[in-house]
């Protein structure tokens, strides 16, 4: 921050009272921490990306695991009719119908 001679509590001073130099500096300070600001923010946004991303993938990989499941019990439901149609073939040539 800078120090300016004629800033005190009671009298404050005023940007007219600063010279070229100590205006240039002040304006410095406000973008080095304006741009501190910044990078703190961008830093924040691209974590929440990162974990959104990360929940997303997440999510994915869960859908797949139960499709996957899904898939697997319906294989064994169409077996499972498989075998009894076959079986009822039999059947219907053993009867004779």
């Amino acid at each position: 921050m800078i120090a300016i001679s004629q800033d005190t509590p009671i009298r404050r001073a005023s940007i007219a009272d600063l010279n070229i130099e100590q205006l240039t500096a002040l304006v410095e300070e406000m973008q080095e921490r304006r741009m501190r600001q910044h990078t703190l923010f961008e830093a924040a946004q691209q974590a929440k990306a990162k974990n959104k991303e990360e929940k997303d993938r997440a999510r994915y990989t869960k859908l797949l695991e139960m499709a996957d499941k899904k898939i697997k019990s319906v294989d064994a439901a169409m077996d499972t009719i498989m075998k009894y149609l076959n079986e009822m073939k039999v059947l219907e040539l053993v009867l004779g119908s």
